[in-house]
């Protein structure tokens, strides 16, 4: 997953089925006040936290650890990475691994309805990850192009049954960013894990924006309709 572009916010996103308490100003860090929202933060904390408090953060504030590859609950079948250039600030970014004809066929729609131009050649990289336990696949789409110091990103994050119908988690319409202070917010995969113990597996997001970094739990439905059930942790700078 691209880290060396840090992002900010034009994200349309599912409500939170826990957000029936007024919101704190911080619009990912809501109040964890039910049985089942502080369960899944206690276990967010055990895995995915480091050193607490951390940043600008409350006391429930963390620095966020990826987990090893050994433990994580999916396998990554494509991915992509962005170097700086050695003359200038942008990135050449490379595609690594195989991504099938039917996942850009069923991601075209959505990345034209960000503002993907539809004859698009280049620009678009996309990783693909596989539960251990589950038979969908994550697939992030992700449209870079630079010019100087301006960078052009959308992205969409959606789930792909068997049948390759896309099912969005979150998307981001294409924005230009200052490469220094983008306004923009990118999503990555954590992990995949059964974080609630009801037997099924939710995914772990990181939503990385400008000095805000945050994690969100998604539950799937039997029809892989996304809700998401916690969001918060992280911090700011």
């Amino acid at each position: 997953m691209r880290k060396l572009i840090v992002a900010a916010l034009l994200v349309i996103s599912l409500i939170p089925a826990y957000a029936n308490t007024p919101s704190r100003k911080d619009p990912h860090r809501p109040p964890c006040t039910s049985q089942e929202c502080r369960a899944i933060q206690q276990y967010l904390k055990a895995h995915y936290c480091g050193r607490s408090p951390w940043g600008n953060g409350e006391g429930e504030s963390c620095e966020l650890r990826v987990p090893k590859a050994a433990t994580r609950g999916f396998k990554t079948l494509a991915s992509y990475h962005c170097d700086p250039e050695d003359t200038s600030r942008s990135y050449r970014c490379a595609q690594r691994g195989t991504v099938p004809a039917a996942v850009v066929e069923a991601m075209h729609g959505q990345l034209t309805a960000i503002g993907v131009p539809a004859a698009a050649q280049r620009g678009i990289y996309y990783s693909i990850y596989q539960p251990s336990s589950a038979p969908w696949k994550l697939v992030e789409a992700t449209y870079l192009r630079y010019k100087g110091d301006i960078l052009t990103e959308c992205q969409v994050l959606a789930v792909l049954g068997t049948d390759s119908v896309p099912h969005v988690l979150h998307k981001a319409s294409c924005t230009k960013n200052d490469v220094d202070k983008p306004v923009f917010t990118e999503w990555s995969l954590l992990d995949v894990a059964d974080v609630n113990v009801d037997g099924r597996v939710e995914i772990i997001l990181e939503g990385n924006a400008y000095e805000d970094h945050w994690l969100e739990v998604i539950r799937l439905r039997e029809d892989l309709t996304p809700e998401i059930i916690y969001s918060g942790l992280g911090y700011w700078l």
